[in-house]
């Protein structure tokens, strides 16, 4: 067998935490299928396979298999789960005040257009554009 580009190198502890996130079958699809990889190409493991036979035997695309294993020599056993934003996401353009006058602003009998344009007070969607939400700010403060 040629030698491997990325070996996988795990410790007793670490297997162990990986047979039992496989055995139980609770985490994320992601994460079992993950785990699956790193511990068929242990290369302290009993079983070895090479990335063609394991693709092959796990039903995922070899490419797939590369990908978890540079993965794994960037961030180690933590490859497994979800890496963390580097950034927040987008920040909204309406403030919850901004979206409390226009609220105010509408009469009641109207709430029908704010929940079209997103702004009913249970919605996540800003969809009012910036042209539309200028006029408010004008209305606002005049």
């Amino acid at each position: 067998m040629p030698k491997r580009k990325y070996a996988v190198k795990l410790t007793g502890k670490e297997r162990e935490g990986l047979r039992s996130i496989v055995s139980k079958g609770k985490s994320a699809s992601r994460t079992i299928k993950r785990a699956h990889v790193l511990l068929r190409l242990d290369n302290n493991g009993d079983v070895k396979y090479d990335i063609d036979e394991l693709h092959e035997v796990l039903g995922i695309s070899r490419t797939t298999v590369i990908n978890i294993l540079k993965d794994y020599q960037r961030r180690g056993i933590e490859c497994i789960w979800r890496k963390k934003r580097d950034t927040p996401p987008v920040k909204g353009k309406i403030t919850g005040e901004v979206e409390a006058h226009l609220i105010a602003l509408a009469p009641h009998h109207q709430g029908r257009w704010l929940q079209e344009r997103g702004c009913h007070p249970g919605g996540n969607k800003k969809l009012i554009k910036v042209t539309q939400l200028g006029v408010a700010l004008g209305a606002i403060q005049s």
